[in-house]
């Protein structure tokens, strides 16, 4: 029985987001009367300080309610806007983040931070250029702002403009010999072009920085397991879930962990684990899936792959695992069908080799 193979989680990545300096000088052109003016000002500042210590707490909803009480009263409140988008952008209203920094730079075109955070929201929109076009221009007005380098170094890896990003992230490093992030996330571009070596090495320092980096223990796993390093993955993986209890990557990396030792119970409670922690978390039902069919559970393979298809009806490789276990309960016309399904997603994708393994396997299907 030919599945496709495991689908092991995306080595993960860091974004980091970097508060906006506090502007102290007055505002200029401000005319009114100085007794109206302080208590206006001591009013502005405590909702501006509210705010800050809201969006430090997580709440997020009430930081912007005071940044915009702050706006009212200051129309020409840089900080605010820029405090507002951050807000924004955490909660996922990165239009309405993009419009906050448009206005912080609109008041002070040299607030280098608008501009990195303004990329930031970009980078999230899947507005590539235009985040790189602020990071440029962060960067030339502050070339040693290591969130620039690092962030615009996320992009580029997103771009797929991999050494780009090595370079954005060796320059993080070198102004900040101690900043894990960067780290972490040139192990990821190591890992990607298959220099695993390096991409352990980078892992490694990062979590000598900071042991708590739950994130790099996962990715130094990741690469473990590509090694066949599978128990030393495992630790690994252990010690991210003991980090981050809720980490559902974690859970279902080390489920793979445990399928490739013929493990596979303690595999799918794993993949169970993930499932309850992200219940949409498509990579894991395909996993258990697999699971489920190297246990010859046949039928709850099936359920898992059906359920991989309702949250993502793009998935190739679900539609040919499905029909790969329809043919081995006799089902052949539903076999048929699946692949077929699976033959259409691969091309479409521009995925050959898969298609043309998809034609012949329908073909000794038919000739059967």
């Amino acid at each position: 029985m030919k599945l496709f193979g495991y689908q092991i989680a995306s080595i993960a990545v860091l974004i980091l987001i970097s508060p906006i300096a506090t502007a102290t000088e007055p505002f200029p052109g401000q005319k009114v009367d100085r007794a109206e003016s302080t208590i206006v000002q001591a009013t502005e500042d405590a909702y501006l300080q509210a705010g800050r210590n809201k969006l430090m707490r997580g709440d997020y909803r009430g930081a912007i309610e005071n940044f915009t009480e702050a706006i009212r009263l200051n129309p020409q409140n840089e900080d605010a806007y820029g405090l507002r988008g951050i807000a924004y952008d955490i909660t996922g209203r990165y239009q309405q983040a993009i419009s906050d920094y448009d206005r912080a730079i609109e008041l002070n075109p040299q607030n280098e931070d608008a501009y990195t955070h303004r990329g930031l929201a970009y980078d999230h929109l899947g507005r590539y250029q235009q985040a790189i076009s602020d990071y440029d221009r962060a960067i030339e007005l502050n070339p040693r702002s290591v969130v620039a380098h690092y962030n615009r170094g996320l992009t580029y890896e997103h771009l797929g403009k991999y050494q780009q990003a090595i370079s954005d992230y060796d320059r993080a490093i070198k102004l900040n010999p101690r900043y894990y992030r960067a780290y972490t996330n040139r192990g990821v571009i190591y890992a990607k072009l298959g220099d695993l070596d390096r991409a352990i090495a980078d892992f490694d320092r990062a979590i000598e920085l900071n042991p708590q980096n739950f994130i790099a223990y996962n990715n130094r796993a990741n690469a473990y397991e590509i090694e066949g390093k599978y128990q030393q993955a495992i630790s690994d993986y252990d010690r991210a879930i003991k980090l981050n209890p809720r980490y559902a990557e974690a859970y279902n990396n080390r489920g793979l962990a445990y399928e490739h030792l013929g493990k596979y119970q303690q595999a799918i409670s794993d993949y169970d684990r993930a499932i309850r922690l992200n219940p949409r978390y498509v990579r894991v039902y395909m996993n258990r899936a697999n699971a489920y069919a190297l246990r010859r559970n046949y039928r709850k393979a099936i359920s898992d792959y059906d359920r991989a298809i309702r949250l993502n009806p793009r998935y190739a490789e679900a539609y040919y695992n499905r029909g790969v276990i329809y043919a081995k309960l006799g089902d052949t016309q539903q076999a048929i069908a699946d692949l077929r399904k699976a033959a259409n997603l691969f091309r479409q994708q521009n995925r050959i080799k898969e298609y043309r393994t998809t034609l012949d396997r329908i073909q000794k299907l038919q000739s059967n």
